[in-house]
């Protein structure tokens, strides 16, 4: 079973500059390429029939995601400004978070971590490149928690959205491993006491 890492050493300055360094002019010639592929199929959906439109997203998702992978960047940069570590807490967590940078086909999502389950919160955090402050609501047992930053690729997300349907629907949100959704975790808020 993979357990869902974050590194806390580096600074989240830090943690940018290693992501985007390892982004090499080739990155970008073929994020405009991409971005190319993308505004084209927008343009034409309606003349394109449903299934190969649908078909070909899915190839430009898969594609980025794994050009992300294989370039070791995480799909986005983001960091918690608030909660600290250590804090108590209710069962209404005020979060506010720094993102800089979400890759296409990535997706970032704040999640309860207890042991090696993990359960995603809404809403999704989307890029702004500002700071991004809600409230995350959690409904498990009093004790330790911890509060990452995870980012996904499309088909994780998805899984995500699904996972909450499903939820709403039966009132049963069964915690999640972090291998389900290949999530990555760009930063931790540990040790949170939920009263």
């Amino acid at each position: 079973m993979l357990a869902l890492h974050c590194a806390t050493s580096a600074s989240a300055k830090d943690k940018a500059d290693i992501a985007h360094e390892t982004v090499d002019q080739s990155a970008h010639v073929h994020g405009s390429v991409v971005k190319r592929i993308e505004s084209y199929l927008q343009q034409n959906k309606n003349r394109i029939p449903p299934r190969v439109y649908t078909d070909l997203r899915n190839i430009l998702v898969e594609h980025e995601s794994d050009n992300q992978e294989r370039e070791g960047r995480p799909g986005a940069t983001a960091t918690f400004l608030k909660p600290r570590s250590g804090q108590h807490v209710g069962s209404q967590i005020p979060v506010t978070v720094q993102i800089d940078d979400v890759a296409s086909g990535y997706h970032v999502w704040i999640a309860v971590k207890r042991g090696n389950l993990i359960w995603p919160k809404e809403p999704e955090i989307l890029p702004s490149g500002e700071k991004w402050s809600g409230i995350a609501f959690e409904g498990g047992a009093p004790g330790k928690l911890d509060l990452a930053l995870i980012s996904v690729n499309e088909k994780a997300h998805q899984r995500i959205l699904k996972w909450f349907d499903h939820g709403s629907r039966t009132g049963s949100f069964p915690g999640l491993t972090p291998h389900e959704l290949d999530a990555t975790c760009l930063d931790v808020v540990e040790n949170l006491e939920l009263q």
